[in-house]
């Protein structure tokens, strides 16, 4: 009996060894493993921005005719515009090229101009005096533009570019004045139907102000860039540069006191702008 409750004990020892053995050897085997996640970055609306700019017009001109009784021909008009502001949204392909869509208010523009020559009278008599006329106008603008430029490269962080862009423009046209002043035959007005022809005693004459219709229309326009950017931060950029536009029409104004009237074809505009551009990452 002592014998059997011997072996018992020892087959128990020699069981719960094993046990512990083949544990700590089936423990020592186990490699824990934590599922890889791999978070591949994400940025949201990556190579996107918006842009704010303004400009200050510094020199223009305009295609504008006259058509008088007296008179015909193109007048030598300058155009101006006091200046713009737009806003745009934009995309940057890769360092050299992006581009945007933007959309410009050009307020306070004006144009001037005028003609010389007397012309003929209604007979084919020529006036013998000296003839020329003072004409002028307001304009605003509003431009829906798609754009594209390219970047020249980077030297001590400024990154100058060239661009072009083209559009729609909704032209509104108002406040349309045309003055004329001769020395002409005494008795006669510079858009007198028939005259005398005689030289004698001539007259200086300064026409009433003939006003003109106001119109508005959409027309086609584009522009030409050039400029630097200069990075500011990871987000910011400062752009600075010239920008010329040019809006065309075909606008007839009518006089409302007479049968003149004025062609309006189109307007160029030069400026200088400055914006910020910020990048959405």
């Amino acid at each position: 009996m002592k014998k059997s409750i011997l072996k018992l004990t020892v087959a128990t020892a020699v069981l719960l060894n094993a046990t512990v053995v083949m544990a700590t050897d089936y423990n020592s085997g186990v490699v824990t493993k934590s599922p890889s996640v791999v978070h591949t970055p994400v940025e949201f609306g990556s190579g996107w921005y918006i842009r704010g700019d303004i400009g200050v017009g510094v020199s223009g001109s305009a295609d504008v005719a006259a058509s008088r009784a007296a008179r015909s021909g193109d007048l030598d008009a300058d155009a101006d515009a006091d200046y713009s502001v737009g806003v745009g949204f934009g995309y940057i392909f890769n360092q050299h090229f992006r581009s945007d869509a933007t959309f410009d208010v050009y307020s306070g523009g004006d144009w001037s101009g005028g003609a010389s020559g007397c012309g003929v009278d209604a007979l084919g008599v020529a006036y013998t005096g000296s003839c020329s006329s003072s004409d002028g106008g307001e304009f605003e603008s509003h431009n829906a533009m798609l754009n594209a430029y390219f970047n020249l490269g980077s030297f001590g962080g400024l990154s100058p570019y060239i661009g072009g862009g083209i559009g729609v423009a909704h032209i509104e046209l108002s406040n349309t004045v045309s003055i004329s002043r001769c020395t002409v035959d005494p008795g006669e007005n510079c858009d007198l139907g028939v005259h005398s022809g005689a030289t004698a005693n001539p007259e200086s004459f300064t026409g009433p102000a003939q006003r003109f219709t106001s119109e508005d229309s959409i027309n086609f326009a584009y522009a030409l860039m050039a400029g630097v950017d200069y990075r500011i931060d990871e987000h910011w950029t400062a752009d600075v540069g010239y920008r010329y536009t040019n809006i065309t029409a075909d606008e007839l104004f009518s006089s409302t006191t007479t049968t003149d009237t004025i062609s309006f074809d189109g307007v160029e505009i030069h400026e200088v702008r400055a914006g910020l551009r910020y990048d959405i990452w």
